[in-house]
């Protein structure tokens, strides 16, 4: 009598087929892989490009910014001459420095905080950094200048008196940019100083 075979349990056949040797083509996954190595490489590139490009961003939108506002200032200058109003920039820096008798070597530094506060900045034997307020005068029809009026205080008056030194006037030129000291040292006529407006780098670019 022949004996019966039993087919095998289901927990066996799949034990066997565990132990068979993989067949076939490799899964999509497992081709897309590559080496740890190439990933990195892949990735510290990516970093690098997106830092280079928001550098190139900030500085266009730096040099725009400035841009921009230079166009509003000589917009501004433009509407100002056309209505007889002047104004000078705020945020403007004006800067001289001369040799006068007595004196010697002296720098002048106007500083436009606002529309109607200025600071007076003295370098040099004499001294002094103090606010002052000032207003501009009416351009005439043909003049190519303003007067600036500035009232100086206690500190200011006294120290140019010490030094028997005066501020007859400053002037301002709209058209250039820039602005005239009349100084009246000891001993010599009044001198007109030309004070040039200080650029820093960002405003050339």
């Amino acid at each position: 009598m022949a004996a019966t075979r039993l087919p095998p349990r289901r927990d066996e056949s799949v034990f066997m087929r565990s132990l068979r040797p993989p067949t076939g083509k490799p899964s999509s996954s497992c081709r897309g892989m590559k080496p740890r190595g190439s990933s990195a490489r892949s990735l510290a590139a990516l970093v690098l490009l997106l830092s280079v490009h928001s550098c190139v961003c900030s500085s266009r939108l730096e040099a725009w910014t400035h841009k921009l506002q230079r166009q509003q200032e000589q917009m501004w200058r433009s509407v100002t001459r056309r209505t007889g109003a002047t104004r000078v920039p705020t945020g403007a820096v004006y800067s001289c420095t001369v040799h006068l008798p007595i004196v010697g070597e002296q720098s002048f530094v106007l500083r436009i905080d606002s529309h109607r506060l200025a600071r007076i900045i003295l370098k040099g034997r004499l001294s002094l950094d103090e606010p002052a307020e000032f207003q501009v005068g009416s351009q005439a029809e043909h003049a190519q200048h303003v007067q600036v009026l500035i009232s100086f205080n206690q500190a200011t008056v006294d120290l140019l008196a010490r030094w028997k030194t005066k501020i007859r006037a400053v002037l301002y030129h709209p058209e250039d940019d820039y602005t005239v000291l009349v100084i009246a040292p000891p001993l010599i006529p009044a001198i007109r100083v030309k004070m040039e407006r200080v650029r820093s780098h960002r405003d050339n670019v």
